[in-house]
């Protein structure tokens, strides 16, 4: 029976970096088997092998007897504590790598919800929804001249951001984007207990 591993498990199993299993691959040391999508796999046997010779596990040398699996006449490998071959201990830690990541359940992705935000850039405030703020900031430092101020962030999507739109459509320059008047400020500063960027980390820089 091959036990076949990908690079992450390949890498851990010799006590290396993933970077160190495509080295010995792009230098021929370790044949690939074939890649499944975006992983390589490897026959698990070789990258033992390969890993022994570099000097990261020990060769199959000094036994203490053979394999105590049954039916396997092959010498017992001396990193492990129990007598077993080279090819039964490492299906042994696959099995139980297997065991131990099917035994974590991940976190549940929750949807990330909406916001509308204020934001001035120059002599304008843009006010606009989005799912995330920070790329939005990104995009506004890459493409603009003057750096953007978020001067208020509050839970909300299409629907408020229109509703704030209509009533501040007489400061409208263009699109999102309108003029700084009194009422549009006294608007935000009357909303600072609302700013949600004190209880979400994904919108503080």
């Amino acid at each position: 029976m091959r036990f076949e591993v990908d690079t992450a498990a390949a890498a851990t199993m010799a006590g290396v970096p993933t970077y160190t299993i495509r080295n010995w691959a792009a230098r021929g040391h370790l044949q690939p088997l074939r890649a499944n999508g975006t992983q390589t796999i490897y026959d698990a046997d070789d990258v033992a092998r390969v890993a022994a010779r570099m000097g990261y596990l020990p060769e199959l040398r000094d036994t203490e007897g053979p394999c105590c699996a049954p039916k396997c006449d092959r010498d017992s490998w001396p990193d492990v504590p129990i007598p077993l071959c080279q090819k039964h201990a490492l299906a042994i830690w696959l099995h139980v790598t297997d065991m131990i990541e099917k035994s974590f359940t991940p976190a549940p992705v929750l949807p990330t919800s909406s916001v509308v935000y204020f934001i001035r850039v120059g002599s304008r405030i843009k006010i606009g929804t989005t799912t995330s703020l920070i790329a939005r900031l990104d995009a506004y430092r890459t493409n603009g001249p003057e750096e953007p101020e978020v001067l208020l962030v509050v839970a909300g999507g299409r629907t408020e951001e229109k509703q704030v739109h209509e009533l501040f459509k007489a400061d409208r320059v263009r699109g999102e984007w309108f003029t700084p008047s009194a009422a549009l400020l006294d608007f935000i500063a009357q909303r600072q207990d609302q700013d949600v960027r004190k209880l979400r980390s994904d919108l503080r820089q």
